[in-house]
């Protein structure tokens, strides 16, 4: 699909808000989640977390795991502060789940979930969602230094959702590995154009610092412990909070992926996407904010570890699914639309359902199970089926007193098992780097800024100084190619600034590095064509 040149340049700089929106309207070279060639079984619960939303210029979000027990996980998620900018955020929001095809072809989506119209599925042969929930937010925290937000759905989500809550990673160690037979170490998932859920992999994911250490401990046993990798070497570096994604290997991303989740090889979140060039012609050149940038705001930390756990804070939290409640109140939400049970083979491989309960199930507003939906409910101690529960012919229902079943075993989202394990490491302590114990470390404090960003015709990069320096700058593309090299010269304390005609570079981003005697420093921008 070729767009104009005003629409991109709109989604570039993140102002778009009111696109129109069309089903099957992503670009043809996009991935759906469930495409069997492509190993995403491993991904489930971060695909289960995403979901499209809408005011927000229709854009993606993660439900995001926390550090507290099943019943008081609710229903928090992670999203680009610019989705939110300018809009009414008293207003009711429109949240749709499991907006996807169960399989790689888009014509595989049921008709009642390819979402022609916006509204809430009704029955089987309508054009609508069949996972449509509406609910105010509660805006926890929104952060323009890495474009971040974290917001509360206020109405509960109905369990039949089947949603997950994806994990996180809350240091800058992106990625503890590759994973042996993955085709890419990172994924983002979405819902380009608000269409149904894609999936884009990459392998050249990199991230800049400003180079300027405090301090560096060896990790080694905490790592092996945990995924086996080799010794890694953790440093305090003053941080940029972006990842830049240098080329998708499989997908791209669009408008309407704004928001979505960047997720390393065991798929904790580790980037909200904020603002991309890349299209199918150009897989390339996408922007997410570091989530480790924003986690440790309180407000943000207090939400996601209320305990403030030390070793939840290094290493984060697994995804989660919940498969037992206490007690269940049904259907769970604040609409008639969350009494509608829908077949889950319409989304996924697996059709069957069980709702369970340590001790009572119920019933207490108009619930419709749908020809071709299999749904279980078991509790330990009663189900109360109430006035309203309909079965269609060609369903299937089952309700037994049994409790809920017990885990899998080596099930990968066992909460306790996995902070028993952290808890069972034993860190190692900091180590001072050996200039820090024999003498004083020199200052040595560069600030780089490229002014316009995105620039047209030239750019402006102006050096502040903490005291008058000798250095060189060269400026390089994404394939590493030099496009200038400056001669040694020495600049005055304070601002200076030199300028690049950049009219005949190509479109794309930029890197400048800074080389001291003692260290480098980078700063990124976009060359883009005016319309």
């Amino acid at each position: 699909m070729k767009y104009s040149l005003v629409i991109f340049l709109l989604y570039f700089l993140c102002l778009n808000h009111s696109y129109a929106q069309y089903w099957d309207e992503s670009e043809y070279c996009n991935i759906n989640v469930n495409d069997p060639t492509y190993p995403n079984a491993w991904r489930k619960k971060t695909i289960d977390a995403t979901f499209r939303y809408e005011p927000g210029g229709r854009c993606s979000g993660v439900l995001i795991n926390r550090n507290v027990s099943d019943g008081n996980i609710g229903f928090y998620f992670i999203t680009a502060r610019h989705c939110l900018v300018g809009d009414d955020l008293n207003q009711e929001f429109d949240f749709y789940f499991n907006y996807q095809s169960p399989d790689e072809n888009n014509g595989s989506t049921h008709q009642s979930n390819e979402g022609r119209d916006e509204e809430q599925s009704e029955s089987l042969s309508d054009n609508k969602h069949q996972y449509h929930h509406e609910s105010k937010i509660n805006v926890i925290g929104m952060y323009t230094w890495g474009d971040f937000a974290l917001c509360e759905i206020e109405t509960p989500l109905p369990p039949h959702f089947n949603v997950s809550y994806a994990g996180w990673n809350p240091n800058f160690l992106n990625n503890p590995g590759t994973i042996t037979g993955f085709p890419v170490d990172y994924v983002g998932i979405h819902h380009p154009m608000g269409d149904i859920k894609k999936i884009s992999g990459t392998t050249q994911l990199i991230t800049l610092n400003l180079g300027i250490s405090s301090g560096c401990y060896t990790a080694t046993s905490f790592f092996d412990a945990l995924f086996g990798t080799s010794t890694q070497v953790i440093c305090n570096y003053t941080d940029i909070p972006w990842y830049n994604v240098i080329l998708w290997n499989y997908g791209t991303t669009e408008p309407g992926s704004s928001g979505s989740g960047l997720f390393n090889s065991i798929n904790r979140l580790i980037g909200a996407l904020h603002f991309g060039a890349a299209s199918c012609s150009f897989s390339a050149l996408d922007s997410y904010g570091k989530f480790h940038a924003n986690y440790h705001n309180q407000a943000v930390r207090n939400v996601l570890n209320p305990p403030n756990e030390r070793i939840i804070n290094l290493i984060g939290m697994p995804g989660r699914k919940i498969t037992c409640y206490d007690n269940l109140t049904l259907p769970g939400g604040a609409s008639n639309a969350d009494g509608y049970y829908f077949p889950a083979e319409h989304y996924q491989d697996e059709n069957k359902i069980t709702l369970s309960a340590n001790n009572d199930i119920t019933t207490n507003k108009n619930i419709t199970v749908f020809n071709g939906a299999d749904y279980e409910f078991t509790a330990g101690n009663s189900i109360t089926l109430g006035p309203g529960f309909r079965v269609h012919s060609g369903a299937n229902f089952r309700a037994s007193i049994q409790g809920c079943p017990s885990p899998k075993k080596g099930e990968m989202d066992n909460k306790q098992q996995f902070i028993d394990k952290l808890r069972a490491i034993k860190l190692p302590e900091y180590e001072k780097p050996e200039e820090e114990n024999n003498k004083k470390v020199e200052t040595d404090f560069i600030v780089i800024r490229a002014e316009p960003n995105p620039a047209s015709q030239s750019i402006n990069l102006k050096f502040v100084l903490d005291t008058r320096k000798s250095f060189v700058y060269q400026i390089f593309n994404t394939y590493g190619q030099l496009m200038f090299s400056s001669n040694d010269k020495t600049y005055q304390k304070g601002i200076s600034t030199e300028t690049h005609n950049i009219s005949d570079w190509a479109n794309g981003m930029y890197i400048v590095k800074v080389i001291t005697d003692k260290k480098a420093f980078t700063k990124q921008f976009v060359k883009m064509d005016s319309y």
